[in-house]
């Protein structure tokens, strides 16, 4: 085909010509991909692809130019100088590779049009080193204004297609910006070739060293073949790698790293396929809540690494356990949840449970020690307890909660009463918080007494709630709910600051005499103990008051301890700096031990009240209030029997050594008045038992 160009003449290989416009596009389409993945890779891999990119768009360039070289004029023999044409392949992928990296920078918008230009610039050129590497038989003819527009309009194009990937929609910038190369190549080749020409002439003798069109010819379609199969083997291995990269993030995302069961959001998933399958063909599901006992100890006494261990020997035993149909998931610390599809009857979903039970029951081998924990279960059913999987899951949890109050009866079914007393729990949550507001609440006063004087030593602060229509409502009612919302917090500062107020004012505390005054014990909640800053809530108290540090005992449970032991003794030893005392309140009760009484400094202890009250009639009762007298007394701590209402109590504690005692025998609670005037009487009891004293001396003294 001949093309006339300012009155020369010049033909080319068409063939050739669409065949650089193909080769150019593809390449280009691969180097547009390398450089859109830099934008997922972390800083560290960039670089890679920064230098394959930046190599891949010089070579498209140079396959690009010098196939469009070889179309001109092929009846004319043509050689070509391979210094040159190699020296253009190197300083166009350097050229590129500068491009690319500096595109990554942030240099602002106009610089992706700058540097999009710069890579315009190196693709003219290599077309024109191209040209200026051809030696042929005739004349080779420039034209100066085609050079310029082929200058221009491969810059312009080049620096949109540019711009339009570093900046443009990260979804559609990749395939925008082939479009425009695409684009740009089928202008820029025709304008390139008809820049530079050959005329026809005497064929003269070709410097040494030459490179023949044909031997050229297939080098550049060797590489150009090579960069594609290359590329294209590349890009297979990303997406292969991207895939499976997925693939990890995905189970990640939907599995418990510590047990590499399922976690909660993919039981969520899986549920509600499940639930959906379920209700196509008209079966019932169950779920199954599970919730381990015990686990806490395990952590507490052996460390972590014991509790991570029992937990995946019981995530193990659980997977070996499950059948078709059946789903188990970790959703906690210690929590699990399971669904059994296809549930034929309320037996079915029983042993489903037991199963699990079972298998969490199994001892786990660690160091040497067989760690085993139980643990409770609640079910509900779809679609008779619930329809969806949020309303399935609360009724599941709701029969967990009653199987944990329950420990004879470890696994409970869902039942519509218990809604009723979920409702209930909240409505008395919300008349909680108005009373908390209202000032509703009202502290009474238990006295404790020395067993060997019978004297008052100091009172017990009971909180009471004086309820608008049921009357005095007693703390078993509703400190169970306020723990529950976190009411307890509020709640027991409250307490608190009141108990201090009252007590610093008893007569005997406000003078300071010589007995030392009367202390208060106020119980304290694991959650108040939690805050970070209740050392300073104490304080605070304190100060504003005025009451003497050692007048004031707080009484921390057992469960504190399993809480959290070093949280605890961070608190303890705060308190202590005040001067504030400690007591462990309902001692024997729960799991502390002589380690623990050793471990933690406490001031006194309280013996619970159903050992002292069964103690007479329970021979296990008597053993463990002798064995907790006979441990405080190695230890050197007081203690305070709870609950003594009958004078056989007594004679028992006393002659067990015990030194002090609260109950029914000494005094109910009493209203803040009562106990100022207890406290009244029993200074007038002590100042004429002193007086009495004094008098028997003096009439000793004058008979001798």
């Amino acid at each position: 085909m001949i093309f006339p160009t300012h009155g020369a003449a010049a033909t080319f290989d068409m063939g050739l010509a669409a065949l650089a416009v193909v080769v150019g596009v593809l390449c280009a389409a691969l180097a547009v991909r390398f450089y859109m993945r830099i934008w997922s890779e972390p800083v560290d891999r960039r670089r890679w692809w920064l230098l394959l990119t930046g190599v891949a768009t010089g070579a498209t360039v140079w396959e690009l130019h010098m196939l469009a070289r070889l179309a001109v004029a092929p009846e004319i023999p043509q050689v070509y100088d391979p210094a040159i044409v190699l020296l253009a392949l190197l300083a166009g992928s350097l050229a590129c590779t500068g491009a690319v990296w500096f595109s990554v920078l942030p240099l602002g918008k106009w610089a992706g049009y700058l540097i999009g230009a710069l890579i315009g610039f190196v693709s003219a050129s290599v077309h024109f080193a191209g040209a200026i590497a051809t030696h042929a038989a005739g004349e080779v003819h420039w034209h100066p204004d085609l050079v310029v527009v082929t200058y221009v309009w491969t810059m312009a194009v080049s620096g949109i297609a540019t711009s339009r990937m570093v900046y443009g929609n990260r979804n559609r910038a990749g395939l925008e910006a082939v479009v425009v190369f695409g684009v740009s190549m089928i202008v820029q080749v025709p304008l390139s070739l008809l820049a530079v020409d050959v005329i026809p002439g005497e064929a003269g003798q070709p410097p040494p060293g030459m490179t023949e069109a044909g031997a050229l010819s297939m080098v550049v379609i060797a590489v150009a073949a090579m960069m594609l199969v290359l590329g294209a083997a590349i890009f297979a291995i990303d997406q292969s790698a991207t895939r499976d990269a997925r693939a990890r993030y995905r189970h990640l995302a939907l599995h418990d790293t510590l047990t590499g069961l399922p976690n909660r959001a993919h039981l969520r998933e899986s549920l509600e396929e499940a639930i959906a399958a379920s209700g196509a063909l008209g079966a019932r599901l169950a779920l199954v809540c599970i919730d381990l006992n015990r686990f806490k100890p395990v952590n507490d006494v052996h460390g972590h690494a014991a509790g991570d261990a029992l937990l995946r020997g019981i995530a193990a035993a659980l997977r070996d356990t499950l059948g078709p149909g059946e789903f188990l998931a970790r959703t906690g610390g210690d929590e699990f949840v399971a669904f059994k599809t296809a549930i034929a009857r309320r037996e079915d979903a029983l042993a489903f449970a037991a199963r699990l039970r079972a298998a969490i029951a199994r001892p786990v081998e660690w160091e040497g020690l067989a760690l085993a924990v139980d643990c409770a279960a609640g079910i509900a059913f779809l679609p008779d307890d619930a329809q969806e999987s949020e309303a399935l899951f609360n009724r599941a949890d709701l029969a967990l909660y009653r199987a944990k109050d329950d420990p004879q009866d470890p696994v409970r079914f869902y039942e519509g009463r218990m809604d009723e007393a979920s409702r209930a729990r909240s409505a008395l949550a919300m008349e909680l918080r108005d009373a908390l507001r209202e000032d509703r609440f009202e502290l009474h006063f238990q006295p404790q007494a020395d067993l060997g004087s019978g004297g008052v030593t100091g009172f017990e602060a009971l909180v009471r709630w004086r309820h608008p229509s049921r009357g005095l409502v007693a703390p078993d009612e509703f400190i169970p709910v306020a723990e529950a919302t976190g009411l307890i917090r509020d709640l027991g500062a409250w307490v608190l600051q009141e108990a201090c107020r009252i007590a610093a004012g008893w007569p005997e505390n406000c003078r300071g005499g010589a007995r030392g005054g009367y202390r208060v014990s106020v119980n304290v909640s694991p959650l108040q103990l939690a805050q970070p800053d209740y050392v300073e809530t104490v304080q605070d108290a304190l100060l504003a008051s005025g009451l003497a540090p050692e007048l004031l005992e707080l009484e921390v449970t057992e469960a504190s301890l399993v809480a959290d032991h070093e949280r605890l003794l961070e608190v303890m030893q705060g308190l202590k700096r005040l001067g504030v005392r400690v007591a462990m309140d309902d001692y024997g009760a729960g799991l502390a031990s002589m380690h623990a009484l050793r471990s933690f400094p406490f001031d006194r202890l309280k013996i619970d009240r159903a050992f002292v009250d069964g103690m007479l009639s329970d021979p296990q009762a008597l053993a463990m209030v002798e064995a907790t007298l006979l441990q405080a007394r190695a230890l050197g701590i007081p203690v305070l029997a709870e609950g003594v209402s009958e004078e056989t109590h007594l004679a028992a504690l006393r002659r067990f050594g015990c030194r002090e005692a609260q109950g029914y025998l000494f005094g109910r609670p009493m209203q803040a008045a009562e106990a100022a005037k207890l406290i009244t009487r029993e200074e007038a009891r002590l100042a004429a038992a002193a007086a009495a004293a004094g008098a028997s001396r003096s009439d000793s003294g004058a008979t001798g």
